[in-house]
């Protein structure tokens, strides 16, 4: 395991050095130390650091020191937060870790950075699968909100991907759809 984490290290230090910045969104999927140091990693780069706390556990010190930016569904946001309210949730989420996004699936999508709660809805699509809505949301969220800064038109730009995902059976068939 010391292994990987060498290999996560260096691999997004050489990323940040050639491509001078763009996005880390880490999953909670992964060991701690995993994501500890692709956190750090990626902070020490320049990178935007995300993290998509799935499965809904608190951050560690090292983790919470570098200000992830939180993407979490309405589930792991109650989890984390300990109330039923999405906007109590994003509310105190934001202000514990800086920033926070919280997909509400058909709801739409609630965001908290410096002090303002956004509300944006979802796009009125038929939904045909659910499968890979939440992944197409964040990645696009991640590269959008790296490469403008612009977090409200990062979480339209998650929302509208999310909505095409859902548009389509599996996982992936969403990417080569015309």
């Amino acid at each position: 395991n010391r292994r990987d984490v060498a290999a996560v290290r260096r691999g997004l230090a050489d990323l940040g050095e050639s491509h001078g910045g763009g996005a880390c969104l880490v999953n909670g999927e992964l060991p701690d130390d995993l994501v500890e140091a692709a956190i750090g990693a990626a902070n020490a780069a320049g990178m935007t650091v995300l993290y998509n706390a799935s499965p809904a556990r608190p951050l560690t010190n090292a983790m919470a020191e570098v200000h992830p930016l939180l993407v979490v569904n309405e589930v792991e946001a109650a989890q984390l937060a300990g109330t039923d309210d999405p906007r109590s949730a994003a509310r105190q989420l934001g202000e514990l870790h800086g920033a926070v996004v919280v997909t509400l699936g058909a709801a739409g999508v609630l965001g908290f950075v410096d002090g303002h709660m956004l509300e944006r809805p979802a796009l009125a699509v038929d939904v045909v699968d659910t499968v890979g809505a939440g992944d197409a949301f964040g990645g696009t969220f991640a590269g959008h909100l790296a490469s403008t800064g612009d977090f409200a038109g990062a979480i339209d730009a998650g929302i509208a991907a999310g909505a095409r995902a859902v548009s389509t059976r599996g996982a992936r068939t969403w990417l080569t759809r015309p």
